[in-house]
């Protein structure tokens, strides 16, 4: 029976040949069920780094092969929400992590909260708690939602979803209190009365300004009525003088 060979062409390394397999790489294994004339490289858990091209060849004269291009697409999860996630203490939160490529029957996702692992039931020897839930669904996609029943200001940082099979994704949490927005209606409420002191001050001023014009169309219409008896009395006495002179 002719050999069967798989070489990885971006090295030229020989990965098997027959049933032997010639590199220290275990996830490299060649299938061949008795009796059948299939020979099939498996790999398992592939990397970005297995892309490439592998040649299979059959020992014959003249040499029989075929090339095959491997594309990896890497497997990544992302969490729904961008990477900082703002929330009210005393609020629920809930934080989705989805995985599109992979192996999902098999995977497990796991949640940190900086470096500690989240584990509600006490599974993995941690301590149960019981504000906070974990609920896993496998489909088309891997989704992973974690959800913290009340949240306080311990639960602000990091949070990262790690799949066992993918990559994992981070998102920070920032827990905002009540007092912000205390000191908020606060500074509102001291911006209202300084306001209320320019109104008050805008009505005085525009009282004086007024009470001046008035006092001074008074005291205009006076002198005009002065000056008007002043010229009657003239005009009066200049046909007596005249008569007089006469």
């Amino acid at each position: 029976m002719e050999a069967v060979s798989w070489i990885r062409k971006r090295d030229l390394h020989i990965l098997t040949a027959g049933i032997y397999t010639y590199t220290t790489d275990q996830r490299f294994v060649v299938l061949h069920p008795e009796k059948s004339e299939n020979w099939t490289l498996q790999i398992k858990y592939p990397q970005e780094r297995d892309a490439g091209v592998y040649e299979c060849q059959v020992n014959t004269e003249p040499k029989i092969s075929m090339a095959f291009h491997l594309t990896v697409i890497e497997s990544r999860a992302r969490i729904i929400g961008g990477s900082d996630i703002h929330v009210q203490s005393g609020s629920s939160l809930r934080l989705t992590c989805e995985v599109e490529h992979g192996p999902h029957d098999i995977a497990q996702v796991f949640w940190y909260h900086g470096s500690s692992l989240i584990d509600p039931q006490g599974l993995y020897g941690e301590p149960p708690v019981s504000d906070i839930k974990i609920a896993t669904q496998r489909g088309e996609l891997l989704k992973s939602q974690l959800t913290i029943l009340k949240v306080r200001s311990h639960h602000s940082g990091n949070y990262t979803c790690s799949p066992t099979m993918s990559a994992p994704a981070s998102v920070i949490v920032h827990v905002i209190s009540e007092h912000p927005a205390a000191m908020k209606k606060g500074n509102r409420s001291s911006s209202s009365h300084t306001q209320l002191h320019y109104f008050q001050y805008f009505l005085i001023y525009a009282f004086l300004f007024l009470f001046s014009q008035v006092h001074l169309d008074v005291l205009l219409r006076s002198s005009s009525n002065r000056s008007s008896s002043t010229s009657a009395l003239s005009t009066r006495a200049i046909p007596d003088n005249h008569l007089f002179a006469s």
